[in-house]
């Protein structure tokens, strides 16, 4: 996964200035360690890496039924449209859930797309400030 690939090329990049950084790096760290979505994106790189477990379930789209019999809205019934949901997934042993939060604050969505700009956000944000704080 890119975002790890992130980490380790900032860190990398930050080696004339370890002193500073990496005390600076340890905020971000704690958030990785502490924080659902982000030990997710790690956990899920890492099983899609590293096994053959499916990290995304498909789900079909499926018409709705109360009692067995289709819901109707006017004359069309209605339908859930198909989606693909994060899934549980096991890596190292340990089962990692999809996360329900984020740094702090309940997930809107657990959309796989909405979870991927929410950790993509958190490392742009540990690029940009590193590079405001070391090179600056």
């Amino acid at each position: 996964m890119a975002l790890r690939k992130v980490w380790i090329k900032t860190e990398r990049g930050c080696q004339h200035v370890r002193k500073r950084f990496g005390p600076w790096q340890g905020k971000f760290k704690r958030q990785q360690r502490n924080d659902q979505l982000l030990r997710y994106l790690e956990h899920s790189r890492n099983a899609d890496e590293h096994t053959i477990q499916l990290i995304l379930e498909d789900i079909p789209k499926q018409s709705v039924t109360v009692g067995g019999d289709p819901v109707y809205v006017g004359n069309d019934v209605v339908i859930i449209a198909p989606r693909i949901d994060l899934r549980s997934l096991k890596d190292r042993g340990e089962w990692s859930d999809p996360p329900i939060e984020h740094l702090g604050k309940a997930l809107a969505e657990r959309d796989p797309l909405k979870v991927a700009e929410l950790g993509l956000a958190f490392y742009a944000g540990f690029v940009e400030q590193a590079e405001r704080k070391l090179f600056k």
